[in-house]
């Protein structure tokens, strides 16, 4: 199978060590998604991977990647021990890249979903049943995405109306996020609201570990999707209040010591699932 793009990074030291290596991707799509908070009328954009393997697929941020690969490249006496100065210059070479500790894992013999977040400052995850799409195939090529002839589909998914763009030129049943079940690579899709945007970038023939927790991590709380929902978005709403009472923040106060309302502050926030 021919690729349309070729590079090699490396995926060492960004691993946690608690994880286990269970599978190496065979190819690497990048996507780039567009989220856009239509009350803020913001939008960011960030850059992840599709990591592709025989029994698992690893949906990740693409700058841990480029920034763990970045660091592997600075000679290792310069790189251990880790001392407070090795771990500063970490940071500063990690903070070039946009990235995020989110992530979620398919097993594919499983049929089984992890999806990790971070926020509130704290680790959450989940596991639940793959989830399954009905799809809308329309037959006919409607258009080239990095080089590959495209159909499109459709589906209704936990309160969204998706389209997405599939090639079957890429013989690989999934797609970025937690899409799959069609009978091509999906480089493309996008929510009618136009809320939600993921878009291929490059294919990346890398071979990267994919490696997961083989038991509870310890750094982690356990909740479920529907509890996540309603976490995230409160947390979204009022994540002054929320850091005041984890006594991560202060609350502010006038010039004679009393207490001033919080500053309602929303952050860029906007689900994949509505239900």
């Amino acid at each position: 199978m021919a690729f349309n793009g070729y590079a090699k990074f490396s995926y060492v030291y960004g691993k946690d060590p608690d994880m286990t290596p269970v599978d190496t991707s065979y190819i690497d799509v990048v996507f780039n998604y567009e989220v856009t908070d239509t009350i803020l009328k913001k939008s960011r954009s960030l850059q992840n991977v599709v990591l592709i393997g025989d029994s698992h697929i690893k949906y990740m941020s693409w700058g841990v990647i480029l920034a763990d690969s970045a660091w592997s490249s600075i000679p290792l006496s310069e790189r251990m021990p880790e001392t407070e100065a090795v771990k500063k210059r970490w940071f500063q070479v990690s903070s070039k890249f946009k990235t995020n500790s989110d992530y979620i894992i398919i097993d594919i013999n499983n049929k089984s979903l992890y999806d990790k977040k971070f926020y509130s400052a704290t680790s959450y995850y989940y596991e639940e049943p793959l989830p399954e799409f009905e799809w809308r195939v329309n037959d006919e090529i409607s258009d080239t995405i990095i080089g590959y002839p495209c159909k499109t589909a459709e589906c209704f998914f936990r309160g969204r109306h998706w389209k997405v763009w599939f090639s079957e030129d890429l013989p690989m049943p999934y797609g970025p996020w937690k899409f799959h079940g069609l009978p091509g690579m999906i480089l493309k899709a996008e929510d009618i609201s136009g809320a939600h945007k993921f878009v291929a970038e490059e294919i990346v023939d890398n071979k990267c570990q994919i490696c997961k927790y083989l038991k509870e991590p310890i750094n982690y709380f356990r909740t479920t999707r529907e509890r996540d929902l309603v976490e995230h978005e409160d947390y979204a709403k009022n994540a002054a209040a929320i850091f005041v009472q984890m006594g991560m923040l202060s609350n502010p106060v006038d010039k004679d010591g009393n207490p001033l309302p919080l500053p309602n502050r929303r952050l860029l926030y906007n689900p994949l699932e509505l239900e």
